[in-house]
């Protein structure tokens, strides 16, 4: 697998950002620090040469423990989470990869 579209990156980036968004109790400067370590924790994961959507959430799950700590997972985050990026990883995997 290649690493991931800039695209891809941006749709995790923004069911992350949606999160975020939804919590009051933050502040911004708190909420600044956490998108950066989650813009940092998908570059990273996604430069790996990662196949299985399994191992690439248990890698964010284990870059980002602190921010899925902090997320209430009443509204379903990590199983949309989950179902984004296996149908990113499926996409990537089945597209040929140019050499040129």
């Amino acid at each position: 697998m290649a690493q991931l579209k800039q695209k891809d990156i941006q749709d995790l980036l923004r069911l992350f950002d949606y999160e975020l968004n939804t919590m009051s109790r933050m502040s911004k400067i708190e909420k600044m620090k956490i998108r950066k370590k989650v813009v940092n924790a998908i570059t990273t994961a996604s430069s790996l040469n990662i196949k299985k959507p399994d191992l690439f959430m248990s890698t964010l799950e284990g870059k980002l423990y602190s921010v899925f700590d902090i997320f209430v997972d009443s509204w379903g985050f990590r199983e949309k989470l989950e179902r984004k990026i296996k149908a990113i990883l499926h996409k990537s995997i089945d597209q040929p990869v140019d050499d040129q």
